[in-house]
């Protein structure tokens, strides 16, 4: 096998292991609303590198939001409520005094204008006080380092020793002439 097919398996198992792991990571840690994050994390082995990439949230997940900071996306709150279910009916509930009649009520606003409130509250809460880091990617990357470098040197050593076996099986000396090419 060539050193470049044996060194884009190695990183192929050494992707879905660390892909496995984040999902797997993500779900322990309780990061899951929708599934998008979790399914968005993905990898692709291109030209001898490993890439592995997820939704652009996934930075906040992983690294946090520091507190006095712009306020995030309400939308995007808006759905992380609407996916957990958390139920928001009556929190912005206010009494209401007609003058007119000097009768109190206590009047409600509908669930979608509640959750709208809600999610401002939240979004002002994160940018005033931040969100903590979950710091899952950091150590599966740390676990995996050693085994992937073990494992991409034991290839090289490999391709390297057949190489000078085949060269010293078809060398019409006894001389062992070797050229190494770094594409």
């Amino acid at each position: 096998m060539d050193i470049n097919t044996a060194i884009a398996k190695i990183l192929d198992q050494h992707g879905e292991a660390i892909v496995t792991a984040i999902r797997g990571s993500l779900a322990n840690s309780r990061k899951i609303a929708t599934g998008d994050l979790q399914n968005s994390v993905q990898y692709e082995v291109k030209e001898g590198e490993l890439l592995i990439w997820a939704n652009d949230y996934f930075k906040y997940v992983e690294d946090g939001r520091r507190g006095n900071a712009p306020m995030p996306p309400i939308n995007a709150i808006l759905e992380w409520l609407k996916a957990k279910d958390i139920p928001v009916e009556g929190i912005t509930s206010r009494v209401v005094t007609n003058h007119a009649t000097r009768k109190t009520r206590i009047r409600r606003d509908n669930v979608e204008l509640s959750q709208k409130k809600a999610a401002f509250r939240i979004a002002k809460g994160i940018a005033k006080n931040g969100i903590r880091p979950t710091g899952v990617l950091r150590p599966i990357l740390n676990e995996i380092q050693d085994p992937l470098l073990e494992a991409v040197s034991q290839a090289v050593a490999n391709s390297f020793g057949e190489a000078i076996a085949d060269e010293w099986k078809n060398s019409e000396t006894d001389k062992l002439q070797i050229q190494i090419n770094f594409d």
